[in-house]
Parts: structure tokens; C-alpha cells; sequence
């Protein structure tokens, strides 16, 4: 079987680094932009271990366009 492999989402920036000092907060967001399919919905999002981490993701609307948020604590 072969065929054309399309992207579900576009990410932007594709990757995130979270430094800092100690007690400062650090923070970064991401920009996830559907692709390929027109209903494109994120129904939910966990952490592996959510000790260290913390995040939200909220869908965004610009014009006609949407996509959606995520910002990493």
C-alpha cells in the first residue's frame, strides 16, 4: 500500500523549551492550525506525569479561520 500522507495540524513553533531559574515562572504557546480535515477538534489533552507541568488549550476563532492554543506552564 502506498499513498500521500497528509498533516492533521500544523504546529507553531513546532517545539517549545521551558527554562528558567527556580521560582520563576516560565511559560510558552503554541499555535495548533488544522490541516487536512475541516472538522478538526481537540476533545482533550493530559500530561504524562502533570507533577511539573501545567497547560490549557482553548479553540480560537479569526475571522473564518480557527485553531487552537495551547500554552505550557
Amino acid at each position: 500500500m502506498s499513498g500521500e500522507v497528509k498533516a492533521l495540524a500544523r504546529l507553531e513553533p513546532k517545539m517549545v523549551s521551558l527554562r528558567g531559574k527556580v521560582g520563576e515562572a516560565v511559560a510558552a504557546r503554541v499555535k495548533i492550525v488544522p490541516e487536512a480535515v475541516p472538522d478538526f477538534n481537540i476533545t482533550k489533552a493530559v500530561a504524562k506525569n502533570g507533577r511539573d507541568i501545567d497547560f490549557t488549550i482553548e479553540k480560537q476563532q479569526n475571522g473564518s479561520d480557527s485553531y487552537f492554543l495551547l500554552t505550557v506552564r
